[in-house]
């Protein structure tokens, strides 16, 4: 995969594995009903990204076309670096929600659970944080690529 071409397939690449850690992340804390609003609100958090993400997403399969200039499918490589953090980003906060809620089922948290999930609210208000910051970064790709 050497050359433009090569470069923005492997950013789409990327980007692809980082959607579905995405929408994995998205689809669990969506599933429990009685979730506390903190994980409410950072579903809405997630949702956000997502959005940015598909809009980057669809910015980079154009890339990947022979027909885009080489200058912009090369310059999708520097997202890589932004997409990787944000890829550990959220394998580590889905290992710590798994951890946390270790003892809820796909539909419900429990009591126990909730309780976790409230002790851990300085460490899911960092990865929300993280996240905003990463969809920004990507906000600012976005608007790059359009103009």
């Amino acid at each position: 995969m050497d050359g433009p071409v090569g470069i923005a397939a492997a950013t789409v690449a990327f980007a692809g594995t980082l959607c579905t850690s995405v929408q994995t992340l998205h689809e669990a804390i969506n599933s429990w009903a009685n979730a506390p609003r903190t994980l409410h609100e950072l579903r809405n958090g997630i949702k956000a990204f997502q959005d940015v993400l598909a809009s980057l997403m669809n910015k980079l399969k154009s890339a990947t076309e022979e027909s885009s200039p080489p200058n912009q499918r090369a310059a999708y490589q520097d997202l890589e670096p932004v997409f990787q953090r944000c890829q550990n980003s959220c394998d580590e906060f889905a290992s710590l929600l798994r951890k946390i809620t270790s003892h809820s089922d796909e539909d419900r948290l429990s009591k126990r659970d909730r309780l976790r999930v409230h002790l851990n609210e300085k460490e899911i208000a960092q990865f929300r944080g993280n996240l905003e910051v990463y969809k920004s970064t990507l906000v600012v790709a976005l608007q790059h690529t359009t103009v």
